[in-house]
């Protein structure tokens, strides 16, 4: 993936930014890759009670080996920066994409009973290549897209994203379906599958760039409605099905919205409030036991927090201009994950002996603190700002030259 791109220039935008025809499969190399990013990292969610039971450890194991993703992002996000810094995006990716690729078949090695330290290792693999992902898709957007489809982009990057989370909630628990069947066998053949799967990306996303809260919420889901429902399993087929639906038009929708609006602080603000009042109601469905309203309020939470993301991020650019896009959505995705793994440590440790309820009350509370800072941020659209101007200043010069040469 090229930072400046040279050849097969094709179009130029209001804004005298250069376009080029491959910049699309740019993105969806992109999106591919932070699509099996993401589903390697909540995968575990669906099956935790299986793994558990196949190394013969506590749910709270297999919910830390899914944590260890956040720790990576958080250990890995400076030196993924500065990386993206010096050599660019090209450079950042290929390195993500064969870090991930390399730790997916150490999961694979490591799906034997007495190898749990080499899965450990391959997941942490995994969560190393993942500030190559969360966050770049501003990046992606603003090195190959004009000022009128920049956050459009972005959001089709964050739909990989949503699609990877969502697929995660769905294809484990078909290739490894519980004590009926071998455990060991099941396990094996499903990492063999997405280490082979990964490994083809890789090759694909290769040759591609050379020619050119969610976070808590997706881990505990199953243990919440475990809780709760006897056919949990089945309502998270449901819920990836929803999300996979709700992470591709919400990204989409709030892309379009912001490059047509440029509302970017309101959309934030309106956007917090929903996706808190989401969860309240995910709370009291799951204290009254309604698996239609625990549906409907998860399928309105995934739309708005993928559509958050967008929006957010965007903002955080806009915000933070000239500074790189990687640096400001870094932060954001540095703060999110540090959050969740406290979350994570409170719903499992501190929580421990509560109710569903009161631990979704929990989540619904964090969820107002966004609500309220969101509110005091002001609305300063920089990049916006510094495009436009630079489009009026080229366009003047254009105007005098045209002045001069007729005057000569």
């Amino acid at each position: 993936m090229e930072d400046k791109p040279e050849k097969s220039c094709l179009l130029v935008d209001e804004s005298g930014c250069k376009l080029y025809k491959r910049r699309w499969i740019m993105l969806a190399n992109f999106a591919l890759f932070a699509t099996t990013n993401l589903f390697m990292w909540v995968q575990y969610a669906a099956i935790s009670d299986v793994v558990a039971a196949h190394y013969d450890v506590s749910t709270k194991t297999v919910d830390f080996l899914s944590s260890t993703v956040s720790i990576a992002y958080i250990v890995f996000i400076v030196p993924v920066m500065l990386i993206t810094e010096r050599f660019g995006l090209r450079t950042i990716i290929m390195l993500g994409t064969s870090v991930q690729c390399v730790g997916s078949w150490f999961r694979f090695v490591g799906t034997s009973q007495d190898s749990l330290l080499l899965h450990f290792i391959g997941q942490s693999m995994c969560g190393a290549a993942q500030p190559s992902v969360m966050g770049m898709a501003p990046q992606v957007a603003g090195t190959w897209f004009g000022i009128e489809e920049v956050s459009f982009a972005s959001a089709l990057g964050f739909i990989g994203i949503e699609v990877g989370v969502g697929m995660a909630y769905i294809l484990p628990s078909y290739f490894v379906q519980g004590p009926d069947r071998p455990i060991g066998h099941q396990m094996k053949y499903y990492f063999l599958f997405t280490a082979i799967v990964m490994t083809i990306l890789m090759l694909i996303t290769a040759f591609g760039i050379n020619v050119g809260f969610l976070n808590t919420i997706g881990l505990v889901l199953k243990d919440f409605l475990s809780l709760t429902y006897t056919d949990s399993s089945t309502i998270l087929s449901h819920l990836g099905i929803a999300k996979i639906f709700c992470g591709i038009s919400g990204p989409l929708i709030s892309g379009i919205w912001l490059d047509r609006s440029k509302y970017f602080r309101v959309t934030t603000i309106v956007l917090s409030i929903l996706i808190a009042t989401s969860v309240l109601l995910f709370a009291i469905s799951l204290a009254n036991a309604t698996e239609l309203l625990t549906t409907i309020s998860m399928g309105i939470f995934f739309i708005f927090i993928s559509s958050f993301f967008v929006v957010a991020t965007e903002h955080a650019v806009e915000l933070t201009y000239p500074e790189s896009e990687v640096m400001s959505s870094g932060i954001l995705n540095t703060t999110g994950f540090a959050v969740a793994l406290l979350m994570m440590f409170t719903i499992d440790v501190i929580l421990s002996d509560q109710t569903v309820f009161i631990k979704a009350c929990f989540c619904f509370l964090i969820l107002i603190i966004p609500v309220t800072t969101s509110v005091c941020i002001t609305s300063n659209n920089r990049r916006q700002d510094a495009d436009t101007d630079n489009y009026l200043e080229e366009d003047n010069s254009s105007d005098t030259k045209l002045m001069e040469s007729t005057l000569d």
